[in-house]
């Protein structure tokens, strides 16, 4: 196996991954801040702003963690 067929197969992998999680992340961000809007100062409003900025602050590598203890697969 050369590098570059090796190379190929980490940025496939990589970029479908990508994709998937950027259309899951539209897929609730979007309406979830949409819904959000429509009901400003609500107890709602209030959980939706608390789980994005917990969702952007947790670290990728502690996500990482999770995803391999849950038993998701590597390489």
């Amino acid at each position: 196996m050369t590098v570059l067929s090796s190379s190929r197969t980490r940025v496939r992998g990589a970029s479908e991954t990508s994709v998937a999680a950027m259309l899951v992340a539209i897929g609730i961000g979007v309406p979830l801040g949409i819904a959000a809007a429509k009901r400003q100062g609500s107890v709602f409003d209030n959980f939706a702003t608390v789980a994005s900025l917990i969702g952007i602050s947790v670290p990728i590598f502690f996500l990482g963690l999770l995803q391999l203890s849950g038993g998701g697969e590597v390489g």
